[in-house]
């Protein structure tokens, strides 16, 4: 028997407002790139409060289950806890939508994860009827960006006894991958060329490679723990993943001496960086995984950009492109970058603060990716 992640996605820092959650019911919807005989579901609230769960339910072609841990229907999710749910004994197509529906028990904070969800009126609905809150559960009126509700508690969906060919790639980034302008549209096409794959993305915005978020007084944990933790965490706990694909180190670069750092924090050395990633790497391939490297994306004219930055990113991209120990690379800066200027976005693909690129350079990136690197 073998378990294979077909939907996985990061729990990012403290991004959720309060929610008025207590006693109502989350219901969101997810596409599986492939089915299997069993589910399981990883429940985990990474940096949000205790999740008071008082009844669970996943339904896939009409038939509903409830789902337990321990046997037990009503269960609690510690702050900073990951747990395996008990095998849910419901069978799932190729490509087959599954919705989960949660019951809070309590209120909460969570970051949970952005997926588009539906909340009910007060009432356990994870067996009946779903009827909708009109509320506006928010505390906050702001949205972030626009990534859609998020999904609490679930941070992945693995199944059982997959096809042969079924195939779990991980993306270990910061904010142009949690955004998904280029992750989106490389997903959308692995249906043509890669149907069983699942591309799982466990970015954050603001990650960093060697530190969690720099300055914790003024915005808490919001950019999340430091990707060397995460790694081991998040990706080696989830099931069946045989590629990650690093895109991290720009913030390590970028946030010294701005406001997302203490003022006495520096810029990390080149040597830390590398070796950094480096021991990921190994870790990597100590559990079988291959790794996918690419380049650290242009900052120049950015907020808090320098010349110093600007050199030790040259130094790590050409160290990277030298490299031999990935087991592929894609020079995805290249993709992105003005032809005018190496250090600066390409204006064409520029979201107008010259570090996070807009809709046309994220399709541009999915459209470079080697596809061969995705193929089981």
């Amino acid at each position: 028997m073998a378990w294979v992640t077909a939907f996985a996605a990061s729990q990012c820092g403290n991004r959720m407002y309060r929610m008025k959650a207590g006693g109502r019911t989350f219901q969101t919807r997810i596409t599986l790139p492939f089915g299997g005989e069993k589910l399981r579901l990883t429940l985990s609230s990474m940096y949000g409060t205790r999740l008071n769960i008082g009844a669970m339910s996943v339904t896939a072609h009409g038939q509903t289950m409830a789902v337990s841990v321990d046997q037990k229907k009503t269960f609690a999710v510690e702050k900073d806890q990951r747990l395996l749910t008990d095998e849910i004994s419901l069978s799932v197509e190729d490509g087959e939508e599954i919705e989960i529906r949660t019951y809070f028990s309590k209120g909460f904070f969570q970051s949970g994860l952005w997926q588009e969800t539906e909340i009910s009126i007060p009432g356990d609905y994870t067996e009946r009827d779903f009827v909708l809150s009109k509320d506006d559960l928010w505390a906050s009126k702001k949205r972030p960006l626009d990534i859609g509700i998020p999904f609490p508690a679930v941070a992945g969906i693995d199944v059982l006894n997959p096809a042969k060919d079924a195939k779990a790639v991980a993306i270990l980034g910061a904010s142009n991958e949690f955004l998904g302008r280029w992750v989106k549209p490389l997903r959308e096409s692995l249906a043509s060329f890669a149907p069983h794959t699942a591309l799982l993305d466990l970015s954050i915005s603001g990650n960093r490679l060697l530190k969690d978020t720099g300055n914790q007084i003024l915005l808490g944990n919001l950019f999340g723990y430091r990707a060397g933790k995460r790694f081991k965490d998040e990706i080696l706990g989830f099931s069946g993943i045989q590629n990650v694909i690093l895109c991290i180190g720009a913030n390590d670069i970028l946030q010294p001496h701005t406001f997302a750092c203490y003022p006495w924090e520096q810029e990390p050395s080149f040597k830390e960086l590398t070796a950094a990633l480096e021991e990921m790497i190994c870790l990597s391939h100590s559990e079988g995984i291959k790794v996918i490297g690419t380049t650290i994306t242009p900052l120049k004219c950015a907020d808090g950009f320098s010349e110093k930055k600007r050199l030790l990113r040259k130094e790590v991209n050409a160290w990277m492109k030298a490299f031999t120990g990935y087991d592929a690379f894609f020079d995805l800066s290249s993709v992105i970058q003005s032809p005018e200027d190496p250090d600066r976005m390409n204006e064409a693909y520029n979201s107008g603060d010259f570090v996070h690129f807009n809709a046309a350079g994220g399709q541009a990136i999915a459209d470079a990716f080697p596809r061969e690197y995705l193929k089981p």
